[in-house]
């Protein structure tokens, strides 16, 4: 958790050319609905300008399989709706695929590695961008099973094909997020302050956000009972 915390810190203390204090509020659902079949559904409503009005809305969905014990792969499709303040508002739609794995799994720390590539067109604009992103997560327990655990995470992207309208090939941004999560039966609220930084010639763009996240975990599917013997 120290690496994480260092890396937030580090985020958002050096210079920044310009600033936004934004709220994001999301919400995740995932799991299997199905022995064979991964559901990941997330939407995000982010809210920019200094809090003051809704910038950009994110709805994402995605199936999927789980490959090994903690690690599943989906695949789907993101739409992204951006208002920018006094300038007209773009559509993204985005084809994407990732991968979730475990990296640590131990009793008192747990890290998560997840790989997501991004096909980005624009409904305005022509040509593709292809993205990669790359987030480290750690969960760490701070007590028993209904006790809140501390989260840290932190998420970098890079483009590695570029459009006209999108940013040039190279590190793209870096987010990093501090917070608690609360468990709510298999559920979880999670809270806590993010930071989202655009690497720039000049100093960077910076937006720091209360982020909230409502995370609904999917119950395991229920085994298929025995077949009925064979009558006589």
């Amino acid at each position: 958790m120290r690496v994480f915390l260092f890396a937030l810190a580090a985020l958002a203390a050096a210079p920044a050319h310009a600033q936004d204090s934004q709220f994001w509020g999301n919400a995740l659902v995932q799991g299997p609905v199905s022995d064979e079949v991964w559901l990941w559904f997330d939407a995000s409503f982010r809210v920019t300008d200094d809090a003051g009005r809704l910038g950009q809305t994110l709805l994402r969905g995605a199936l999927g399989t789980r490959l090994a014990p903690g690690v599943t792969a989906v695949a789907g499709y993101a739409y992204i709706r951006t208002e920018p303040a006094g300038r007209p508002g773009n559509t993204e739609h985005r084809p994407w695929q990732q991968i979730l794995y475990p990296i640590v799994t131990g009793e008192r720390a747990q890290i998560i590695g997840r790989t997501r590539l991004e096909q980005r067109f624009r409904a305005d604009a022509g040509g593709m961008s292809l993205r990669v992103r790359q987030l480290m997560r750690a969960n760490v327990p701070l007590g028993g099973a209904k006790a809140p655990r501390a989260i840290g995470w932190w998420e970098g992207f890079l483009t590695l094909s570029e459009a006209g309208w999108s940013p040039e090939a190279g590190f793209d941004q870096h987010r990093g997020f501090v917070g608690l999560g609360f468990p709510v039966g298999r559920h979880a609220v999670e809270a806590g302050y993010f930071v989202q930084r655009f690497p720039q010639p000049e100093p960077d763009t910076v937006n720091r956000a209360f982020n909230l996240t409502l995370v609904i975990n999917l119950p395991a599917p229920k085994p298929s009972p025995p077949a009925a013997p064979p009558r006589p």
